[in-house]
């Protein structure tokens, strides 16, 4: 499996003049001007705050249809690993954090969820310039409820007041900036005093958000204050499946994450996502969308020919190709044999041959030949050399 590119930054890359500071948070950050990624934001790596966490986030987000600040793994001088942000913000716009737009448009001061949209509201705040959202997202305020859900998923406790951004052009236009600063979700910024200590339902449970509530609480807010908003993004955050999201830990390169911390990372995700959509097993893809994962997977094996194969040779073939996808996928998730036999059940459900004995109602033969095609991609290396042979 193909892993997330890591960038080369150079200490040459550094801007000599930085037109702007980054004082916020505990890491060392600076500015460079990468040749592949132009003006970005480099971040180095902290023990509480690994780049990976930044990095899977902005897939998630992508995931969700949201507007994301972009955030790429780098290696810093060959030494330090870091996080590297290619500059989102447009000079011709000035921006504000959430706490000054709070403290501007309320009487009385105080961060939380209320306090957030009333000022989202009251100034009109509208949706990033060139952002096509989700059908149904009209505003600011509506975008920020796929924030909330955003971390909520990943028990990112870190939205404070500074951790989010309008932008305001010369006409006074206000839009709500893309979302950014993520790094501190999964449990990262407490490692393995988490991961040793809490199951990851217990971590979820007691993580406390910067509005001052349970994270899942401060959703269930915003879903009070924007209910049609919430039906959305949750719509979005329903066509994320568990294959999709092992898929995205596993493009982590394995020195950048321990086993132990990837493992606490996923089940919390899935969790999270599962508690979100009130259900209590895990998600797996609807028929139309395994369907088409088996005929990428068929597509990507392309064992031979097809032409002139006849009606046995066909069935052959068949059955070829699926014992070829069935150890695409077990190879694919070597490291979770559960969840690869998971997969295997799900996607080989909408092989040709098995979708061709429903259409035939001859039901008990689909197991009979389930089971045919496993045990034959799961035969050792010199069983299927005496079976070719044969």
């Amino acid at each position: 499996m193909s892993k997330f590119t890591v960038y080369e930054v150079d200490s040459s890359f550094k801007e000599l003049t930085q037109n702007r500071k980054e004082t916020g948070g505990y890491l060392t950050k600076f500015w460079i001007n990468h040749p592949k990624l132009g003006r970005s934001l480099v971040k180095l790596d902290e023990e509480t705050a690994p780049g990976w966490s930044e990095r899977v986030v902005y897939e998630l987000a992508k995931a969700l249809s949201l507007p994301t600040a972009q955030y790429e793994l780098g290696i810093y001088d060959n030494q330090r690993n870091a996080i590297v942000s290619p500059d989102f913000k447009d000079p011709k716009l000035t921006y504000i954090n959430g706490d000054t737009l709070i403290r501007n448009s309320v009487e009385q001061y105080q961060y939380n969820i209320t306090n957030s949209f009333q000022a989202l509201e009251l100034n009109e705040v509208g949706l990033p310039k060139d952002y096509q959202p989700p059908e149904g997202i009209k505003d600011g305020a509506d975008l920020f409820v796929g924030y909330l859900i955003l971390d909520t998923l990943i028990s990112n406790n870190d939205r404070h007041g500074g951790n989010w951004e309008i932008a305001i052009d010369n006409r006074g236009t206000k839009t709500l900036a893309p979302v950014y600063d993520n790094g501190a979700s999964f449990g990262v910024d407490f490692g393995s005093l988490v991961y040793d200590n809490k199951t990851p339902q217990e971590y979820s449970e007691t993580i406390v958000s910067m509005f001052g509530l349970n994270l899942t609480e401060a959703f269930h807010q915003a879903t009070a204050i924007k209910p049609k908003a919430a039906a959305i993004w949750l719509s979005q955050l329903e066509k994320i499946d568990q294959f999709e999201l092992q898929n995205l830990f596993n493009q982590i390169p394995q020195n950048l994450i321990s086993i132990k911390a990837k493992k606490f990372a996923l089940n919390l995700t899935e969790q999270n996502q599962r508690k979100l959509l009130g259900r209590d097993r895990p998600i797996f893809p609807a028929p139309e969308e395994l369907r088409r994962k088996y005929l990428a997977y068929k597509a990507e094996i392309a064992l031979e020919s097809r032409s002139n194969l006849g009606y046995f040779g066909t069935i052959l073939q068949q059955e070829k190709e699926d014992i070829a996808i069935v150890r695409e996928i077990i190879s694919e998730f070597d490291s979770d044999q559960e969840l690869a036999a998971d997969k295997v059940n799900a996607v080989l459900s909408q092989s040709d041959r098995i979708l061709k004995l429903k259409d035939l109602n001859q039901l008990s033969e689909i197991e009979i030949y389930e089971q045919t095609v496993i045990q034959k991609a799961t035969a050792s290396p010199n069983t299927r050399t005496k079976e070719q042979e044969l």
